[in-house]
């Protein structure tokens, strides 16, 4: 179930490279020889693409795809930040595809990469991580248009935004806001989800790394509280 509070911020990874590797590549060799290494089999693990960029060469959309390390770092920065430990946000990822995945605020990820992975593959298999009881990470039955549209003030983190303030950051603060931030190394966030929202943003005038991004943001909006 959707879970949503009213004085908390929203904060979304958006097309996110959370994916098992399609049916269609799980028979080349870097994608079956890395798995076997590891031993789980190829539907057992994530799109990689440092490992499996030339299994990629025959999928569509390279660029988004196959970086879960960047979701990954940008979950730790959001869950281990000040804002989100004084209780004032809502922590989610859309993944490349079209799935949103809610992660309870308290919920302490593994700092070590594969471990994430396999947390990863088990929610995406199953829906929720831990499979009885409360959930601590679940998939939600909503679409990201939708989800946009629940919330008063939605906001779009890009370097070709408007410079961030302090009466910008109140504003955040004040409404029932979703902050969303592309969780891919190059590219721009798909039009007809960057078309939905309130407000471009920038917090830089520089291209920052989507975790460096993220910490700045929150430090920024620390300081409007």
């Amino acid at each position: 179930m959707l879970k949503l509070f009213i004085d908390m911020i929203s904060i979304v990874l958006v097309e996110a490279g959370i994916e098992i590797p399609p049916q269609s590549i799980r028979g080349h060799p870097a994608i079956k020889n890395d798995a076997l290494r590891r031993g789980k089999k190829p539907g057992e693990i994530l799109l990689y693409k440092a490992k499996h960029r030339f299994a990629m060469d025959k999928l569509g959309n390279v660029d988004k795809r196959g970086r879960p390390d960047i979701t990954h770092r940008s979950l730790l920065a959001i869950l281990d930040s000040p804002l989100n430990r004084m209780g004032y946000l809502n922590v989610f990822v859309h993944t490349i595809e079209d799935i949103i995945i809610s992660f309870d605020p308290k919920v302490r990820l593994p700092r070590d990469y594969y471990q994430f992975e396999g947390l990863m593959v088990q929610v995406l298999k199953k829906g929720k991580v831990p499979p009885i009881g409360d959930p601590l990470i679940e998939i939600v039955d909503i679409d990201i248009e939708t989800f946009i549209e629940k919330h008063r003030l939605s906001i779009l983190l890009s370097e070709d935004g408007e410079k961030y303030s302090q009466e910008i950051g109140r504003d955040i603060i004040n409404n029932e806001s979703i902050i969303l931030i592309g969780a891919f190394p190059k590219g721009k966030i798909r039009e007809d989800i960057s078309s939905k929202v309130d407000l471009i943003v920038r917090v830089s005038d520089y291209a920052l790394m989507t975790s460096t991004a993220i910490c700045r943001l929150l430090t920024l909006l620390e300081g409007s509280l």
